[in-house]
């Protein structure tokens, strides 16, 4: 803000940074906040930010799913091995941002097997999405699922696991 703007059109003294002594210089009222610095209740009040990790912060945990299950004699959970870490940032009690890390480890499967990704809260919640680095990261496309939002992050587990070692599951199955 120049000196002609604090004496003539904001009637404040150039000489002091925080006419109101509200901790925010002037100028930052003026260009940041637009509010008046003569008023310290225009002042906006800080955002409360939280972040929180599953299963904790720079930890991956392991998801293993079953694609026959509940056929009998077929619970080894070894079909798709999927190591995952979440970070979760709210602002204000409102979620802003997920980053959900996602690296498949292992596949048993002969099935074209998807990998995809639900979030329970409906897609006019979702103000964007990307996937990938952050230095290469593509538009992820938000499917809508009723009150929740549905995203594919793999359309079929070979593609991201192909076939042959080391990505093949060993298991063993037991006839009950």
């Amino acid at each position: 803000m120049t000196d002609n703007e604090e004496l003539n059109l904001h009637l404040t003294d150039p000489l002091d940074a925080d006419s109101d002594k509200d901790n925010f210089s002037d100028g930052l009222e003026v260009n940041l906040y637009d509010t008046s610095p003569l008023e310290v209740a225009d002042v906006p009040v800080p955002l409360v930010s939280s972040t929180a990790y599953s299963p904790a912060e720079n930890q991956m945990g392991t998801m293993a799913f079953e694609d026959f299950w509940p056929s009998k004699g077929d619970y080894d959970f070894n079909d798709v091995v999927i190591n995952y870490n979440t970070t979760e940032t709210k602002v204000d009690g409102q979620i802003s941002k997920v980053i959900l890390k996602l690296q498949p480890v292992a596949r048993g499967t002969s099935y074209k097997n998807a990998l995809q990704v639900s979030i329970n809260t409906p897609i006019t919640n979702i103000a964007s999405a990307t996937m990938g680095p952050v230095s290469n990261a593509v538009p992820l496309t938000p499917i809508a699922d009723g009150n929740q939002t549905m995203f594919v992050i793999i359309d079929d587990i070979e593609d991201a696991l192909p076939t042959g070692r080391p990505h093949e599951c060993l298991f063993f199955s037991r006839a009950t």
